[in-house]
């Protein structure tokens, strides 16, 4: 499902990379409109402003209505669990590269 199908009350799933915290949210409001901006590549877009509640906090973020997953900042949204699941195996493979480097560097150490 794309954020152009995202209805008030739906789940989006909310992970932030940088606290390695996996969240629920409800959709509280969604509303169209075309971006305006002066991007050419972006222009005529249309775009969704999503408001999400977690935890009795409210946020709305601006979202490409033919995405499924997006990023803003340390956080990304999805509007399925599998739709994480690309982006944690990703996180995954860097984790992995960055300990077999060490494991490396301490091998010539010693």
């Amino acid at each position: 499902m794309t954020y152009r199908d995202i209805k008030i009350n739906d789940t989006i799933y909310i992970l932030d990379k940088e606290k390695m915290v996996l969240q629920q949210g409800r959709v509280t409001a969604t509303a169209p409109h075309v971006n305006n901006t002066y991007n050419t590549m972006a222009a005529g877009q249309i775009m969704r402003d999503i408001a999400i509640e977690v935890d009795g906090k409210n946020a709305t973020y601006t979202i490409p209505e033919n995405l499924a997953v997006t990023f803003a900042g340390n956080i990304v949204l999805a509007t399925s669990q599998q739709g994480l699941s690309s982006e944690i195996e990703r996180m995954k493979l860097e984790a992995e590269q960055a300990l077999a480097m060490v494991q490396q560097l301490l091998d010539k150490l010693s």
